[in-house]
């Protein structure tokens, strides 16, 4: 026998007493535990910001090119804010640009929130959106290539085989599918889905070479027709026939 451990108990020793479960903490702890997530999660997205507010780049080059359409960007324009499940960031005429805090985020995706919203903000600006759902198809058209340019133009696509549900293996496959997700949310009818497909494939070609005002950040992206998504089984996605592919 190993003296370093001891002799064995004898077989017919009876086994030592369990531990007993560890007691859960408190519901008050594991709210305060939450809240402090919650705050440091919020001061991280003002921070990153702000930093993108006064450092030059991309967001600095959207809000200048916005104020001189005549589109004025108040100071109160950005909020951080904990937003229920959904978007990480949204853009509203009334509020401004809401970037939502309940994730841990870093300065990087930050920019590119902030910068997909502001396309937003400038096509808004540009009279670029009709204002009327009655206006179709003419009204999801337009939203559809504001979804293009924002995923395209905003750097969201640039890592495109990361953290994509479902996964993407190029920034084409990338663009198209953020884009029809979005556009599906304001879609008309029962078949919103084909609705928006359809819509994001009749201004695919037009949009996706649109840089404006980006051009110096974006290197040009020209594609024939829209591309086909490479998991059509696991998402549900019926390709439209191809005589319907621009």
């Amino acid at each position: 026998i190993n003296a370093e451990y001891g002799a064995c108990p004898p077989m017919s020793a009876p086994l030592p007493p369990s531990s007993p479960s560890p007691t859960p903490p408190p519901t008050s702890i594991t709210k305060s535990i939450k809240t402090l997530i919650v705050q440091r999660n919020t001061d991280r997205c003002k921070k990153f910001v702000e930093q993108h507010l006064t450092q030059e780049g991309k967001v600095q080059h959207l809000i200048s090119e916005i104020e001189s359409k005549g589109c004025q960007i108040p100071e109160n324009f950005f909020h951080c804010q904990i937003c229920p499940r959904g978007p990480a960031a949204f853009f509203s005429s009334e509020t401004g640009i809401v970037m939502c805090c309940s994730q841990r985020t870093n300065f990087q995706k930050t920019g590119e929130h902030l910068s997909h919203e502001l396309i937003h903000v400038y096509d808004t600006c540009s009279g670029s959106f009709s204002q009327d759902p009655q206006d179709q198809p003419r009204y999801l058209h337009q939203h559809a290539c504001s979804e293009i340019r924002a995923a395209n133009l905003s750097g969201q696509c640039s890592r495109p085989w990361r953290g994509h549900q479902p996964p993407t293996p190029n920034k084409e496959s990338c663009v198209w599918w953020k884009a029809v997700q979005s556009v599906e949310k304001i879609a008309p009818g029962q078949d919103k889905r084909d609705e928006s497909i359809r819509a994001v494939n009749a201004v695919w070609n037009d949009c996706i070479q649109n840089h404006t005002p980006l051009e110096a950040f974006s290197p040009p992206l020209s594609l024939v027709s829209p591309p086909y998504h490479p998991y059509p089984d696991s998402i549900g996605y019926r390709p439209p026939p191809a005589s319907n592919t621009p």
